[in-house]
């Protein structure tokens, strides 16, 4: 995981949606999926689909390796 995390390359290089980051900002969290998306108003579905997007991205496998990718890279709120 922790490899992917110190190319601050991916930040630069692949286009993150208003709304993918403000899924990064709770990645960092302890919500669940349904919590986030109560947050984010919309379904736990979409939430997923955030998660999945920014994984393919980023080049990331775990929920874990986006919060790290968050914090590292200043989405943590």
């Amino acid at each position: 995981i922790f490899s992917n995390m110190n190319n601050e390359d991916a930040a630069n290089n692949v286009k993150i949606s208003d709304r993918e980051k403000e899924f990064l900002k709770y990645t960092v969290t302890e919500l669940s999926y349904k919590e986030i998306a109560d947050k984010m108003c919309c379904s736990p579905r979409t939430v997923e689909s955030y998660r999945d997007q920014l994984c393919d991205k980023l080049d990331l496998k775990t929920r874990v390796g986006l919060a790290v990718f968050a914090i590292k890279n200043g989405f943590a709120g």
